[in-house]
């Protein structure tokens, strides 16, 4: 049996959607691990922030169950301890994108993108600070 690989592992056409992506981009992410709590409602969800830009944050969480109540424009709060100060940090976010998988043994991995709403000055110094210290 042949198959068709040209329309998905072509690399030329991987690395032109690559680019493409990345033009899309208003800024470039910094990765990072720190933890973070998610709220929405009276629903709070712990994950971590795998990377983060100027204007938003990429999250997972490990759970037993889709995290439930986010759809695409939902607002929520995000909190973390930025680890240049020991104060947590509040964020209003609109949710942008929600990717749940299976991660066995672990149970469910739900990733999600947020853009940040009204930026605060603490993020910002933050950001920047981080920035400086990973280039």
């Amino acid at each position: 049996m042949k198959y068709n690989t040209n329309h998905c592992c072509d690399p030329k056409s991987m690395i032109l959607k690559f680019i493409n992506i990345m033009e899309k981009r208003s800024y470039n992410r910094k990765i990072i691990s720190l933890g973070a709590e998610l709220s929405l409602a009276d629903k709070s969800y712990e994950g971590v922030i795998v990377n983060l830009s100027y204007n938003g944050v990429f999250l997972k969480f490990i759970s037993t169950e889709a995290i439930i109540g986010f759809t695409l424009g939902t607002m929520v709060e995000l909190w973390f301890r930025p680890p240049s100060s020991g104060e947590k940090l509040s964020l209003h976010c609109e949710v942008k994108w929600l990717h749940i998988h299976k991660a066995s043994p672990y149970g469910l991995t739900n990733s999600m993108g947020i853009e940040i709403i009204d930026t605060p000055q603490e993020y910002r110094d933050f950001f920047v600070l981080r920035t400086l210290k990973s280039d």
